[in-house]
């Protein structure tokens, strides 16, 4: 374990505690959504196909706190 709690290696704690929680709304987000629309759909993909792009763009700039803590 390096400063600040960050683990060595591939996946650091915060980055899968994050990716989980937002995981685990959207899931409920879903299930609980009872008038879906094309426009609410789209939201909806949308929202989910942000969440790698972020932790990819993240991952490309070398002085970033997340740089390599998903893949190498």
């Amino acid at each position: 374990m390096g400063y600040a709690g960050k683990m060595f290696g591939v996946w650091s704690y915060g980055v899968f505690s994050t990716l989980s929680c937002v995981l685990i709304h959207h899931v409920e987000c879903a299930m609980y959504t009872r008038n879906w629309s094309p426009d609410l759909v789209g939201w909806f993909v949308l929202s989910l196909t942000l969440v790698p792009i972020t932790f990819m763009g993240q991952n490309s700039i070398p002085k970033s706190e997340l740089y390599k803590s998903i893949y190498e």
